[in-house]
């Protein structure tokens, strides 16, 4: 399974808002006192003073996941339109890539971890007779 976008806001500018329109990089411009610069990926190399094209992001974007632009775009439409039907079915649960991950949560109490744990300890004591 592809792994779920965790900052959709520019793919959705991509897949929705932009569909169907040439896109050469998708980027934001990130504005400092120290520094100014662009953050982002695009089609083909010097399209942006500092942004690597497609092919030079390997680790980010594994050339055999994504092996050319159009596919990049097309897995965030998909991944977009995914998360969109999880929210009309009423599936709204934080997820998280890693469990530690967790500890920066701003809405950990929500969670209600604590008894999630003991329905948990219960099913699992259901199952072995106890």
């Amino acid at each position: 399974a592809e792994k779920r976008i965790s900052e959709p806001q520019l793919p959705i500018y991509t897949s929705l808002v932009l569909s169907g329109q040439d896109i050469a990089a998708v980027c934001f411009a990130q504005v400092r006192a120290d520094e100014q610069r662009f953050v982002g990926i695009a089609a083909d190399t010097d399209v942006l003073p500092g942004i690597k094209a497609l092919q030079e992001a390997e680790k980010m974007f594994p050339q055999e996941t994504f092996p050319d632009w159009i596919t990049l775009l097309s897995h965030w439409k998909t991944s977009i339109e995914a998360i969109a039907h999880e929210l009309i079915c009423g599936e709204a649960a934080v997820t998280f890539e890693q469990e530690s991950d967790l500890r920066d949560c701003e809405v950990k109490p929500l969670l209600r971890l604590p008894e999630r744990a003991l329905q948990i300890e219960a099913m699992h004591g259901e199952q072995h007779g106890e």
